[in-house]
């Protein structure tokens, strides 16, 4: 009977603990007092593509991590000005300067860079030349430890891998070998995942977005189905200290993976500059799948700054270095995608 006894009391200070944290967290909808509408046009809608597994900006030439059915390249290069197609670069593959794989990539733009991590190499691009159209350099470097996060950001001789379980965000030496520092305290989500492990990296790759300032000081993490936001600071030591957290949507899981009917979607995709972050996101439910998302601009406190409406269904986006374009891969009614833009104001 004892035993029983202590068993309850566990349970119940388990779930009151829980009561507890749903009870002191408060959510509040962005509220942005400029809104403004945002025109999305066409920039290309001839190239033969995948949808792209990222995409970025670098010297007005948009990069995207896609494959095309015109050639064999994994990364695909088009004007952000104008559309034009400009080259390829990157090949599946065992041999020199391939990778099996390029889900974990990430490009920084203000040394013009681009890292892509399997799970035995590294390979490193130099994109300092994709504007005139040659064919950038390559080196390839094994991994020493392995990377489970799909989430990476590489700078000087340093890599940032994010959505880990534990640790949850790692800043290592470039070839992984050796941890400089950690983080890994999770924001409350629901009492399922906070307490299920297993639930909670379900939850993570599906649900979470990363984004870093191009100088490496300061990350951004936001969720889908529900919406959180949270941002840290990575001081000059490198150790990463969170900063400030904002619950805008709950969360409402139908599974680990899918968001209930009834709860908000939240942010789609979320980019960085040193100056903001980006927030492609929906404040509808998961159920409405007719609605437009909206792209929010916050700083980094995470302040609301202002609001872009769009006039089309977003799923991607990447930034221009100055801060006045956004390139997005658009879908449109007819289930055909391309390649679009809409400036910023």
């Amino acid at each position: 009977m004892k035993r029983y006894n202590i068993l309850l009391i566990v349970l119940l200070a388990v779930l009151t603990a829980c009561s507890k944290i749903d009870n002191t967290i408060t959510y509040s909808a962005p509220k942005f007092k400029k809104n403004l509408e945002a025109s999305v046009r066409i920039l290309n809608n001839k190239a033969l593509l995948n949808t792209p597994w990222n995409m970025w900006v670098v010297d007005s030439v948009v990069i995207l991590n896609t494959q095309s059915a015109e050639n064999n390249g994994q990364f695909q290069l088009f004007s952000a000005i104008d559309g034009a197609e400009i080259g390829n670069f990157g090949f599946k593959g065992r041999g020199e300067n391939e990778l099996t794989n390029y889900l974990r990539c990430a490009v920084n733009v203000r040394e013009k860079s681009l890292c892509a991590i399997d799970i035995k190499s590294k390979l490193e691009v130099d994109l300092r030349t994709i504007a005139s159209g040659s064919q950038p350099k390559m080196k390839k470097s094994k991994m020493a430890g392995g990377i489970s996060a799909l989430h990476i950001y590489h700078w000087g001789d340093k890599l940032l891998s994010m959505g880990h379980i534990d640790p949850r965000i790692a800043l290592t030496n470039g070839s992984a070998s050796d941890t400089l520092s950690s983080y890994n305290d999770y924001p409350h989500i629901t009492k399922e995942i906070d307490e299920n492990v297993t639930a909670k990296l379900y939850y993570s790759i599906q649900s979470s977005s990363y984004a870093v300032a191009p100088d490496g000081s300061k990350i951004c993490h936001t969720t889908r189905n529900g919406m959180i936001m949270e941002i840290f600071d990575v001081n000059k030591a490198g150790q990463i200290s969170l900063r400030h957290i904002r619950y805008f949507f709950p969360t409402k899981m139908k599974n680990s993976m899918s968001g209930a009917n009834d709860c908000m979607m939240g942010v789609i995709q979320t980019r960085a500059t040193d100056k903001y972050i980006y927030a492609l996101y929906k404040d509808t439910t998961v159920a409405d799948t007719k609605a437009l998302p909206k792209l929010g601009v916050f700083n980094w406190k995470g302040d609301e700054v202002c609001q872009y409406k769009l006039d089309a269904k977003v799923v991607d986006f990447a930034i221009a270095e100055d801060g006045s374009r956004v390139c997005c891969w658009v879908i449109n009614p007819d289930g055909e995608e391309y390649l679009g833009y809409f400036d910023l104001k």
